[in-house]
């Protein structure tokens, strides 16, 4: 199919061009005078230019001067003529110096232009397989249909009424298209009208129904009729009408194709994401199997490196003692980022937004690691905007987790000088309120070409780096999700053994009822506040059940609770026995494990709070101790009837403060 542009005055003429032209297959655009003319040319590209050169306004001669100029430039033919005042050769002559390819007389003989067309264009006659069946009682009248149509389709069946039509749908089953005759003899078009859409194999096949009678013709289609055409026929308006609706058909048949594809693909990625859901799941699973099974003999060493310290030990075998911590703590560390880093990878973290005393918060953070800072020979300060809100709602969780690993990389990676904490208020926004903090040390630096690099996943400034210093490579990588989790973002300015400055800022929310301003205590303030708070329990005379099933962690757990004054403590060893002695016994409060053999920690629960079981306390404090440490298990422990959630390994600090809460000591 060639796109061709037609320019002629004469509104008929251009007309008749644009059928005979279409009739053998082109895309036709049609203007009125030159200057129409010229703007189709510099709006789209054409195959071919026919042309009247005597016009209004811009002549044909100024359409041929622009096709000069155009760096695609298609074939033309120039039309001349019908002005006795202008000498013909003259035309001729300029019409090929502008080069034109074919210039043709007028009146425009139209076999002529059709032949020329083709020849210009190398083209053969695009003819249509689509059968057509013509139903008509008067012989001419099929006659004339045949012709009419013979240029654009190749398969034409003829019948003189309505049982003939019907004797060629049963002979050929591919008839695409039927023009049929409403008034006829033995059967009318009306009555094979009815036969046709009623029937389930034929019903789908287009029916143009013909009429002397316009309003005859447009009842028929209230029939089922598609389209309908008045008598005598018209050649342009049955060949378009034809051509229009076994177009339309073509198109309604890609559309149920491209639908029937879409639901097949539609299926497929149904299929696809049930099996991405299905292995999500697997991989949940997985975390919360490998969390629980981990944790539970990082437990054990943990716990059981802490009672060694607790005795009498030679100096070499305290330092095996505490190396065994240290270890058991770095591999929990490392548990623990590859829990957050899946979680931040499923989408699954979320912020737990509290109100919170932001700068108090930073001072805690700095006095923790003041020892630490002080025995590896570092100095610390901590600088806070006093322009920063007392109160503010965020995540102190998140804010803590950043700031960890900050200042453990810090620490790791500077060797002398000092570690300096900063909190800016940097801007406001309603009633929001961003800040800036910065963790500055005088350490190794980072290579400004490897500084992008340390917030990807399992990467560290240089391959060295791993093996003197340790770690995973996943620690900025969680700061990073966590700092726009907040609504901020992350970044480093360093060069290479010049120290680094790590940045990060946060959103938080500043409430319409600010808490009290409180003077923030200094580091070594909340140290000594921290061992006052360390003192001698007077022991207690309440009874505590322990549900535990492994024997490691019963003994550490005994043992702690013996050391934080409650020398009364049962061991069940599964939910069955933890009923038993609730039955024979009361208990001031139940530290409660999850996983365990016979009957779990939230089956029993589940029965301790029915009124109708036969434990002598429904309402005794059930406190969680598991294992498992992914998003919802706090949740799914609450829910399930327990009072408080403890994540081992259970800290002896932890515990003393949930005991203090529900036992009120």
């Amino acid at each position: 199919m060639a796109k061709i542009l037609l320019i002629d005055d004469d509104i008929k003429v251009l007309d008749v061009m644009a059928f005979f032209l279409e009739r053998i297959g082109h895309e036709i655009t049609t203007a009125e005078n030159g200057l129409q003319g010229i703007r189709n040319l510099e709006s789209r590209q054409f195959d071919l230019i026919i042309t009247d050169i005597i016009m209004p306004e811009q002549d044909g001669f100024g359409v041929l001067m622009k096709l000069l100029s155009m760096a695609h430039r298609p074939k033309v033919i120039a039309i001349s003529g019908g002005s006795a005042s202008i000498d013909q050769n003259y035309i001729l002559q300029a019409c090929k110096s502008f080069s034109a390819d074919r210039v043709l007389p007028k009146p425009v003989d139209f076999e002529t232009l059709t032949a020329t067309v083709r020849d210009l264009l190398k083209d053969e006659p695009i003819i249509d397989s689509t059968r057509i069946l013509i139903i008509d009682d008067e012989e001419m009248s099929r006659g004339i249909l045949q012709l009419m149509l013979s240029n654009y389709f190749s398969n034409i069946l003829l019948a003189g009424n309505g049982l003939e039509g019907l004797e060629q749908l049963a002979t050929h089953d591919d008839v695409g298209l039927i023009l049929l005759d409403l008034e006829m003899p033995i059967m009318s078009g009306r009555e094979m009208l009815a036969i046709v859409k009623n029937s389930p194999k034929l019903r789908s096949i287009p029916v143009i129904v013909a009429s002397g009678e316009r309003d005859a013709a447009i009842r028929s289609m209230s029939c089922g009729a598609d389209d309908f055409v008045t008598k005598p026929y018209d050649p342009l308006e049955i060949t378009h009408r034809v051509k229009n609706l076994i177009h339309n058909k073509a198109s309604e048949a890609k559309l149920i194709t491209f639908t029937e594809e879409l639901e097949r693909k539609n299926s497929k990625l149904n299929s696809a994401l049930t099996l991405a859901e299905n292995a999500t799941r697997a991989k949940s699973d997985f975390l919360a199997t490998m969390s629980h099974d981990i944790r539970t003999p990082i437990s054990g060493v943990i716990g059981l490196a802490d009672m060694l310290l607790d005795t009498d030990l030679t100096v070499e075998q305290r330092e095996y003692s505490e190396l065994i911590g240290k270890s058991g703590a770095n591999l929990l560390g490392l548990i623990n980022d590859i829990l957050d880093f899946s979680k931040i990878e499923a989408g699954k973290l979320e912020l737990e937004i509290l109100s919170f005393d932001l700068k108090a918060a930073i001072t805690e953070i700095a006095a923790l690691f003041a020892p630490q800072i002080t025995k590896s020979g570092l100095s610390i300060d901590c600088r806070i905007d006093p322009a920063i809100p007392a109160c503010l709602r965020g995540d102190p969780g998140r804010i803590r987790q950043i700031f960890n690993n900050l200042i453990g990389n810090a620490i790791k990676f500077t060797h002398e000088g000092e570690i300096l904490i900063t909190a800016k208020r940097n801007a406001d926004q309603d009633s929001i309120v961003t800040i800036l903090f910065e963790v500055k040390d005088s350490g190794i630096g980072i290579p400004h070409e490897r500084q992008a690099a340390v917030f990807s996943p399992y990467t560290q400034a240089e391959g060295s780096t791993t093996r003197k210093y340790g770690g995973t490579g996943l620690g900025l990588a969680i700061c990073k999700q966590l700092a726009e989790l907040m609504g901020g973002e992350i970044g480093v300015s360093s060069e290479a053994g010049n120290g680094a400055t790590f940045w990060f800022t946060a959103r938080f929310e500043r409430p319409f009822s600010e808490m009290p301003s409180t003077t923030s205590a200094t580091p070594v303030q909340q140290m000594a506040d921290k061992l006052d708070a360390t003192v001698i329990r007077v022991e207690s005379n309440k009874r505590i059940l322990l549900a535990e099933d492994n024997p490691i962690n019963q003994k550490i757990a005994v043992s702690t609770l013996n050391k934080l004054g409650y020398p009364s403590v049962d061991v069940a060893a599964n939910g069955m026995e933890a009923l038993r002695a609730l039955e024979l016994a009361e208990y001031a409060l139940v530290l409660m494990d999850v996983m365990m053999p016979e009957m779990d920690g939230f089956q029993a629960t589940a029965i301790i709070r029915d009124a109708d079981s036969a434990v002598l306390n429904h309402s005794v404090p059930i406190i969680a101790m598991t294992a498992n440490a992914l998003k919802g298990d706090r949740e799914q422990c609450l829910k399930a009837g327990m009072d408080d959630y403890l994540a081992k390994p259970v800290k002896k600090a932890e515990l003393a403060e949930i005991l203090d809460k529900w036992l009120q000591v």
